[in-house]
């Protein structure tokens, strides 16, 4: 299965470890960075807004990781380009997805395509428009969601780790995607769940674009205290 090496799979230890805060130190005894990012062991000892501006300047200027494997696709081609706020996905045997950030989209520092406005974002599927749903990204697992309508049905991507998000099809779970927020994406399908080629691009563009996995409540702590600081 196309795991990132060392991401957990959903489950409900791991899902009931977002709402308390150790999800971090629930994979493999480090803390996890939202979406996956793992923070450097030397990380705690710089201010937490000095982190924060490291890890957004990753995503900004960082490039495509080139073909992803996927075993029972091939090599997809995943697009993230954080600065001009587009993400494609395409491959040979995939349609292409293509998501665009508008101009005024309001800034979204947790979401590698800069935004969770779905106003002003603009998602085309197989060359045919699409609509694109983001939750706002809060406390609760599920305030991470995006949902996703197209011609071939409903998709939703939902956290279920600190690291990996739930992909399903009109309420039907096809697998789950870990993403590290910088164009690197690993899709692992269920038994059974036969995706089809768009699904896959689907699953794909909203993993590149938004991440996977959960803040934890210790993130949400840092940045509150970040923003009552002086200075």
């Amino acid at each position: 299965m196309a795991r990132v090496p060392g991401r957990p799979a959903c489950d409900a230890s791991a899902e009931w470890a977002i709402m308390v805060g150790g999800a971090g130190r629930a994979v493999a005894g480090r803390p996890v960075r939202p979406f996956g990012f793992e923070e450097d062991r030397h990380a705690r000892s710089v201010p937490a807004v000095l982190r924060r501006g490291a890890a957004v300047q990753r995503r900004q200027y960082g490039r495509p990781s080139g073909p992803v494997a996927d075993e029972r696709f091939g090599p997809v081609d995943v697009l993230l380009d954080a600065g001009r706020g587009t993400v494609v996905v395409a491959g040979g045997a995939l349609p292409e997805v293509r998501l665009v950030r508008g101009d005024g989209a309001k800034p979204n520092r947790y979401a590698p395509i800069g935004t969770r406005d779905g106003a002003r974002l603009t998602l085309t599927v197989d060359g045919g428009p699409a609509g694109i749903r983001p939750a706002r990204a809060w406390i609760p697992r599920r305030s991470y969601r995006v949902d996703v309508r197209a011609d071939a049905g409903r998709y939703r991507l939902v956290p279920c780790s600190a690291a990996a998000s739930r992909f399903l099809r009109d309420g039907r779970r096809l697998g789950e995607f870990t993403s590290r927020g910088d164009g690197s994406v690993a899709a692992d399908w269920l038994p059974g769940a036969d995706p089809q080629p768009q699904d896959a691009a689907v699953g794909y563009a909203l993993a590149a674009a938004f991440g996977t996995g959960g803040r934890s409540l210790g993130d949400l702590l840092v940045d509150v205290v970040d923003a009552l600081l002086p200075g």
